[in-house]
């Protein structure tokens, strides 16, 4: 037995390993042994107590009382009571120890020196002498503090969790156990299966499926798709209890143990039949429209076309009549002639409209070809010009010209004419009696023409719109044309490399500035 005093200066007896409580071993007894025994059981992580039969503690190790905030003075020699939180338990461990029995890991709560709370487990027993007397008891406490935390954390983060998937509604979650049995089914689950809890916990997740998918074996290749890969996501037909059917989105995912041992498989099963349906919808408007589209510009192709083979024959025999007419002077300079001229502006202005519609066709198909060649962009304007001279005239629109000589790139000499065209012909139209300005400039690798009116102006928010197919800032009641013209000629210039823009207000006219590359290459490539 190793001797130690409690604080009444009384002798206790500390068993030593190995030896009994009437013949105490040599090895004990010795000075050096005893000193290194009590340093041992001193500097033990585990907190040893004696405590007497009235609760006064007769003996503490450090390890019982300085995690508590108190030193031996404070803690030795004061009564059990004192340090308990909870007067019940500390009761109720006396009564048990004073009636002869063991206790293991006994939870308690031990009340520190700062007013904190500490959670213990104790074991304790008692020391009786040969009387039967009650000498001390012989408790272990341990300090569970922060396993109690966790497992305390651990249990409301559970039921947070059942709270949590009972109450969600919108998705069915469920869990399987490895051989795909269910084992919980919440509300949103119920709702969505039509199937209660009772009805479902112990049943196959197969009761789910439809029989094509059964068949196909889909149940065991979703769920080893899942363990193998720790994830899998489908969309395919589920079974109600009712037996109807929804289109659902599953992700399965397996759950393992810290040892990688499969312990079963969550479900989260969310209801997407609506959106299916809306998809199914999208493209069968997708389809419808692209056949739309298809159908119209066949038509515009083919009614192009058909236009196009009288206008060339119309044109030609009025060539014959113009050939006639000239051998009569009388005619010549009568009204016929004046017919013949009118005629030919009448069928010009016509097959315009066709290539413009074949324009459209082209584009759409991305087959619009550009045929480059030297054009000196000066020349190409002046050719316009005098074609649109009588139109200029009968408008009332002064033409003020500026331009530089020797504007000369690779540009497709028609496809250039079309863009001065719309953009002379838009002048005219809208800023009647109004003078029309143009100014051709080159400007180091780039060409820039300015067409500017004086006419009715653009709003801001038509200045992007008018570029766009079949669009137009006027209603066409009066003004006439598809509204295709500055659509095409924006292709033209773009296709050019070049680029086409507007600066208008309301009632102050509109300026078209159009910027070529000298190698009517887009990004001005050489």
């Amino acid at each position: 037995m190793l001797s130690m005093e409690d604080s009444s200066s009384n002798h206790l007896s500390l068993p030593c390993a190995g030896s009994g409580s009437d013949q105490p071993s040599r090895q004990a007894t010795h000075p050096r042994s005893r000193e290194s025994l009590a340093d041992f059981v001193d500097s033990a992580a585990l907190g040893l107590h004696w405590v007497a039969p009235n609760g006064t503690i007769l003996w503490a190790n450090k390890a019982d009382y300085e995690p508590l905030g108190y030193t031996a003075d404070e803690y030795i020699g004061h009564n059990i009571t004192a340090f308990h939180a909870d007067a019940a338990a500390i009761s109720d461990i006396l009564q048990r120890l004073t009636r002869g029995e063991r206790l293991l890991e006994y939870p308690a709560r031990l009340r520190c020196k700062d007013g904190s709370v500490r959670e213990v487990s104790i074991s304790s027993s008692v020391r009786f002498d040969e009387t039967g007397k009650f000498l001390h008891t012989r408790c272990f406490t341990r300090d569970v503090t922060e396993h109690a935390q966790v497992a305390r954390a651990l249990r409301e983060s559970e039921e947070r969790f059942r709270m949590l998937l009972a109450g969600v509604k919108d998705f069915a979650i469920f869990m399987l156990d490895a051989g795909g049995r269910v084992e919980t089914w919440n509300q949103g689950a119920e709702r969505l299966y039509g199937h209660t809890m009772e009805e479902l916990v112990g049943q196959h997740v197969s009761t789910l499926y439809t029989p094509e998918d059964l068949r196909a074996g889909r149940v065991d290749e979703e769920l080893a798709a899942a363990s193998h890969h720790g994830r899998y996501e489908s969309e395919s037909e589920r079974v109600r209890k009712d037996g109807s059917r929804f289109w659902a989105h599953v992700v399965t995912t397996a759950l393992r143990d810290e040892e990688g041992r499969l312990r079963g498989f969550a479900k989260v099963t969310r209801d997407v039949t609506e959106k299916r349906k809306a998809e199914e919808e999208k493209e069968r408007l997708l389809r419808e429209l692209k056949a739309a589209v298809a159908a119209r510009d066949e038509f515009l192709s083919m009614a192009s076309h058909e236009l196009k083979t009288p206008l060339t024959s119309v044109k030609l025999n009025l060539r014959a009549l113009e050939h006639r007419a000239e051998k009569t002077v009388e005619q010549t300079e009568g009204a016929g002639s004046r017919r013949l001229v009118l005629i030919h502006g009448q069928i010009d202005r016509l097959a315009k409209l066709v290539n413009s519609l074949l324009d459209v066709s082209r584009i759409t198909a991305n087959r619009l070809d550009f045929h480059r060649e030297e054009v000196d962009l000066g020349e190409v304007l002046q050719d316009v010009l005098g074609q649109f001279k009588e139109d200029l005239d009968r408008a009332g629109c002064a033409l003020h010209l500026r331009t530089d000589t020797g504007v000369v790139g690779r540009w497709d000499r028609l496809r250039v004419d079309q863009i001065l065209s719309n953009l002379l012909s838009n002048a005219i139209k809208y800023g009647p009696g109004k003078p029309v300005e143009v100014d051709l400039r080159r400007l180091g690798k780039s060409a820039r023409l300015v067409v500017r009116d004086h006419g009715i102006g653009i709003s801001e928010r038509d200045q992007e719109r008018i570029f766009d197919r079949f669009e137009r800032a006027v209603s066409s009641q009066h003004y006439g044309g598809f509204g295709l013209g500055l659509w095409i000629s924006r292709q033209i210039a773009e296709g050019l490399g070049g680029s086409i823009t507007v600066h208008s207000q309301p009632g102050l006219g509109s300026t078209f500035v159009v910027e070529l590359p000298l190698s009517g290459l887009p990004g001005g490539e050489e």
